[in-house]
């Protein structure tokens, strides 16, 4: 597939971000492309739209949205006409909107409600995702307080329990805290340190 192609089938939504992102590491084609755009910003704040995404954690919340909205600008500056899938552009924005603070999870979580987004059932979709953040993202006594923004632990597709939290600053730095997760049917610990 041409570069171009590519950027087009993941505009209309045929293709994820993964699925883009792996083709761009690999076809020398497509990045020769994008590292000849150097002068859209804030996307080539870096020198290139290729450094865009190869500087750009996939994990950021709003990675796809700007990827999106940069190859959208980057075909329409080169007047290739393409399909615009807004409806997941709409459903990442819901997604984010209905998170509590204290969580940062992958949007593609939330894939199976994502499948009955059309557009018109917001409402619906939002409850739907506070449901199961609700069920699915347990703590013993209350949510975490991250110092930095972290992404909730999973294990095997799951997400992880959070057990609690400990001031580490004595042992650390000024403000360092290591936080504990606990997944019952592995028996498995997971702990994240924070500082600042």
């Amino acid at each position: 597939m041409v570069g171009m192609e590519l950027i087009k089938f993941f505009l209309a939504g045929k293709i994820s971000l993964n699925e883009f992102l792996e083709k761009l590491y690999v076809d020398t084609d497509l990045q020769e492309l994008l590292e000849e755009e150097q002068n859209m910003k804030p996307f080539t704040n870096d020198g290139s739209l290729l450094l865009f995404f190869l500087n750009t954690s996939i994990h950021d919340p709003g990675f796809e949205n700007n990827a999106r909205y940069a190859l959208k600008e980057f075909l329409e500056k080169n007047n290739v006409k393409f399909e615009f899938d807004t409806l997941s552009i709409e459903f990442s924005d819901i997604v984010r909107s209905s998170l509590p603070k204290w969580l940062q999870v992958d949007v593609k979580y939330f894939q199976e409600i994502g499948a009955t987004f059309d557009g018109n059932n917001k409402k619906d979709v939002k409850q739907k995702i506070k449901e199961k953040v609700l069920s699915d993202f347990k703590s013993i006594k209350s949510a975490p307080k991250w110092i930095q923004d972290e992404f909730w632990p999973f294990l095997d597709g799951k997400p992880m329990l959070f057990i609690g939290e400990l001031d580490m600053g004595n042992l650390l730095h000024d403000t360092s805290n290591v936080y504990v997760f606990y997944d019952q049917s592995s028996n498995t610990f997971k702990n994240i340190v924070q500082s600042y």
